[in-house]
């Protein structure tokens, strides 16, 4: 990932309501997971463990209501379209 990357999955946390509760690290992983990102990347990338990573996503889905990981692409992408209107 770039630094340019970084930046980007950063300004992206905006997508996301106060009321969803998630964290800086949770946001960022969920970003990185709906932009391509393989597990094994995201945590090279963070310098976590895969199964830490699973983990996030495994939180952020019970946060958003049980929705699936392709849902959350879907979000992402709904949520990050919108900004551009």
């Amino acid at each position: 990932m770039t630094e340019h990357d970084a930046i980007c999955i950063s300004a992206l946390h905006q997508i996301f309501s106060d009321e969803e509760h998630l964290s800086e690290q949770q946001k960022d992983i969920i970003l990185m997971y709906a932009y391509g990102y393989t597990l094994n990347e995201i945590a090279d990338f963070k310098g976590l463990k895969p199964s830490t990573v699973r983990k996030y996503l495994d939180s952020v889905r019970a946060e958003l209501g049980g929705v699936s990981l392709a849902g959350i692409r879907t979000l992402v992408l709904i949520r990050t379209n919108a900004l551009l209107v």
